[in-house]
């Protein structure tokens, strides 16, 4: 961007040799890397000023305290740029994202570890003379957020899940969910989505950025935020061993009753659960996003888990029969799929009304058809109620020698691709065809263009028509 190559020459008195944007981000903020020689810096768009000041403010507080933390090199007047050190390209989120039931390993254990102890720093040291009247949207996670959190879990996940519930009893549940985990101490500064996405790995070290939306509140937060982050995948044993080391760090700062800590500890995380069911509600079920998709089923399975651990107070009889019927749900729900040595195709099917497929894998790329150009049956009456499946669809589209000339091409143009990806060993490759309604032509296309694909050696196809909820 301009505006961030200006605040740049600002700052250095040179231009950048080269801008180019990450794309990672799934918040309205856009990150940008620019470069000149060997020297690189990260430069942020954000068009909410507020989260700019509230970065900015806790950044330099943090900095002082020799947190493992960004440095904010220049600020536009307008602040709606900024530039700040590169921490590099690894997250944490690689590191650990898709495990299923392995230990994290030695390695993996003290990285953790070392995240912790910056954890309880920041908590604890970074809550003394920190300027919260710069959080936004509310300077402590009081029972107004907590209430917002669990609104956020009732209309993006639970209404748009199709489970029937008692409108009353729900509000009545939240009420006192709000009143139970409001009053839990230790309270310090909760960083609010501490989690993999948001921890840099820099020569060994962990780093910590995005805690833009941070505010007072239970230190528990964001210990439940990190070990039971539906991707991450840790396991029992794992979490326990982090939870006593933190504990033990914790100590060093506050007088623990470790046996209230922990009932504490699990209640914050079924909040933190349903905020997180939330999000991947908005994110994949509302907005189509399928990469959030694949967390619903661990995040259900984590929130049977948690139920488990909690006691009655805090929870009504109702609520806790709800969320046992939701999590028993888990098995409802797309995941990625096991390991493959190959190359998977994922061939999705949607309507142009909506946003484009997300690719599941986070591999981005591959190609994108538009088949609105060919004749359209759903302009048929007799034909409108149908789908790409029909035959009386099938013939109406292979009638029109448009439509084998349209996927011959698009064959043409994935054999080299597929060929490619092949020799450089990637693992994934997105095909999508869209349309207006995502029913009729792309349904049809993106069918044959499957069946096509599973004659190829060395494939694994996944079909997928998202508007039909259908895929194999």
């Amino acid at each position: 961007m301009k505006e961030l190559e200006t605040l740049y020459y600002t700052y250095t008195g040179k231009l950048p040799d080269k801008t180019e944007e990450i794309l990672l981000s799934v918040s309205p903020r856009r990150y940008f890397r620019l470069t000149r020689g060997e020297e690189t810096c990260i430069g942020t768009y954000s068009p909410d000023v507020r989260e700019t000041r509230a970065f900015v403010t806790f950044t330099t507080h943090f900095r002082k305290l020799g947190l493992n933390v960004p440095e904010i090199m220049a600020v536009s007047d307008d602040e709606f740029f900024y530039l700040q050190t590169d921490l590099g390209n690894n997250r944490l989120h690689e590191m650990v994202a898709g495990r299923v039931g392995a230990p994290l390993g030695e390695a993996l254990l003290e990285l953790y570890r070392s995240l912790l102890d910056q954890l309880v720093k920041l908590q604890i040291e970074g809550d003394r003379s920190i300027d919260y009247s710069v959080c936004v949207p509310r300077p402590a996670f009081d029972r107004q957020s907590i209430t917002w959190d669990l609104n956020h879990f009732k209309y993006y996940f639970l209404k748009p899940s199709g489970m029937p519930f008692d409108e009353q009893l729900l509000e009545e549940a939240f009420v006192a969910c709000a009143d139970r985990v409001s009053g839990i101490y230790p309270q310090g500064f909760m960083f609010r989505d501490f989690q993999s996405r948001n921890i840099m790995v820099s020569n060994g070290k962990p780093y910590l950025i995005d805690y833009q939306g941070g505010r007072k509140g239970p230190v528990h937060y964001d210990l439940a935020s990190l070990l039971f982050e539906a991707k991450a995948g840790l396991t029992d044993t794992d979490r326990a061993v982090l939870i006593n080391h933190y504990l033990e760090m914790l100590s060093a700062y506050e007088k623990i009753d470790q046996d209230l800590f922990t009932t504490d500890f699990y209640m914050v995380s079924l909040v933190r659960i349903l905020q997180a069911l939330g999000a991947y509600g908005l994110r994949g079920m509302v907005e189509k996003k399928a990469v959030f998709l694949q967390s619903i089923p661990r995040a259900l399975k984590l929130l049977n888990h948690v139920l488990r651990m909690i006691d009655d107070a805090g929870v009504t009889v109702y609520f806790r029969e709800l969320l046992t019927a939701l999590a028993g749900t888990a098995g409802d729900y797309r995941t990625l799929p096991e390991a493959f040595d190959g190359l998977t195709v994922t061939i999705c099917s949607f309507s142009y009304r909506k946003p484009l497929p997300d690719d599941i894998t986070g591999n981005g790329g591959g190609f994108v058809y538009d088949c609105r150009l060919l004749k359209n049956p759903g302009k048929c009456e007799e034909l409108r109620k149908m789908n790409g499946f029909d035959t009386e669809v099938i013939r109406f589209l292979e009638s029109d020698p448009e439509v084998a000339h349209f996927l011959e091409s698009a064959k043409t143009q994935l054999k080299m691709a597929i060929q490619k990806y092949q020799e450089i060993h990637y693992d994934n490759l997105m095909v999508s065809f869209g349309c207006t309604g995502g029913r009729h032509r792309s349904v049809y296309c993106a069918h044959i263009i499957a069946e096509w694909c599973r004659t190829l050696p060395g494939l694994r196809v996944l079909e997928i028509h998202r508007e039909m909820g259908l895929e194999y």
